[in-house]
């Protein structure tokens, strides 16, 4: 039987070439200093500070400025596709061609359909991506929300099996569900500061929209309480892994489920009242695993059940270079594998619960 941590099978992007969050390898020196001689350098140092302000916000700059002249992020990913079109193409003499077309298109903003079920991305990939969203621009006037790299299927009968159609496969790898935007649009600076700092393109980039680490809203991983709770239930544990699956185990054990349908308590008042739905439980382990350090995000989808199909919110925390699903919500579930068959729908991965 396949499990959903097998769905989403090392679900933020690891082994990537570039800095940053979602398992990347630390850059090595860089071998000369990049140098802008044109407006498409400026650009290219532009965006590769955005990344930097993204590293230090969880956050990509609304505008870059760029010779006093502010961008939106729609025409920064548009110079970022372009400049890398002509390194490829001219890798000797791009900074001396004529500068890059910034066509007049808004930007995906959207968070949800989140269902790419990788950490990183090849820069093939990325590119067939990229080509997707600029015809879908092109005729649409907005970049798309999100693009489809395939889809996967769930069979009726609970077994846990699924059927993938893809959209985009090649013979060394295969991508399932949506690429955001807001994902392309990190990833596509973490191509132009990767440029920046080596004077090449990197092979693969992380699609990590966030770091994973931060406070968000019925999330406050910052908060007294939601501290003890952490130092509580990680106890004497020293690594990653033993303080995940100690403050999974805490929540499991120590707090009742509570049937009613979205947020009430958040991460506090759940720690406070040992117990509430999926989605409080899962702010308060969220919370909790972010306060001690370790990543950790929001999975939902419709869940097969041994009776029925049912709606789930559930954390799912990042040690080790993996993500694994950690379902609190019931006694049997363990460290990475939860009681359900799968998802008939797998609605997306959240950094923020919308709900």
């Amino acid at each position: 039987m396949k499990k959903m941590i097998l769905i989403l099978a090392a679900a933020l992007w690891a082994g990537c070439a570039c800095s940053g969050s979602g398992g990347g390898e630390t850059p090595q020196p860089s071998p000369a200093e990049f140098e802008a001689t044109s407006w498409n350098g400026e650009f290219l140092l532009a965006i590769s500070d955005a990344y930097a302000e993204f590293e230090k916000t969880d956050e990509m700059p609304t505008y870059i400025n760029v010779e006093g002249l502010n961008y939106p992020q729609a025409k920064y990913f548009a110079a970022a596709c372009g400049i890398l079109s002509l390194i490829e193409a001219y890798p000797d003499s791009w900074q001396q061609q004529p500068d890059v077309e910034l066509p007049k298109y808004s930007s995906g903003t959207v968070m949800q359909w989140n269902t790419f079920e990788q950490d990183s991305i090849s820069l093939s990939a990325l590119k067939w991506a990229i080509g997707k969203m600029t015809a879908y621009a092109e005729e649409k006037g907005m970049y798309p929300n999100y693009c489809c790299f395939g889809t996967r299927s769930w069979k009726d009968d609970r077994s846990g099996d699924s059927t993938v159609e893809y959209n985009y496969k090649s013979d060394s790898e295969e991508y399932v569900g949506n690429l955001l935007f807001q994902q392309a649009l990190p990833a596509m600076a973490r191509v132009m500061d990767h440029y920046r700092h080596h004077l090449t393109l990197p092979g693969k980039v992380s699609v990590w929209w966030s770091d994973f680490l931060r406070s968000a809203n019925n999330c406050p991983s910052d908060d007294s309480e939601v501290i003890a709770a952490m130092k509580e239930a990680v106890g004497s544990e020293t690594s990653q892994r033993g303080k995940a699956e100690a403050i999974f185990t805490y929540a499991r054990d120590k707090w009742e489920w509570e049937n009613y349908n979205n947020t009430r308590k958040g991460a506090v008042g759940t720690i406070r009242a040992k117990g509430g739905n999926c989605c409080d439980m899962a702010h308060a382990v969220v919370a909790m695993c972010r306060a001690a350090g370790i990543p950790a995000r929001y999975i939902h989808g419709q869940c097969y059940f041994s009776t029925s199909v049912i709606g789930h919110v559930i954390p799912q925390i990042y040690v080790d270079g993996q993500w694994y699903i950690c379902d609190p919500t019931n006694s049997n579930s363990t460290f990475g594998t939860p009681v359900w068959k799968g998802m008939q729908t797998f609605n997306g991965l959240y950094s923020e619960l919308p709900f």
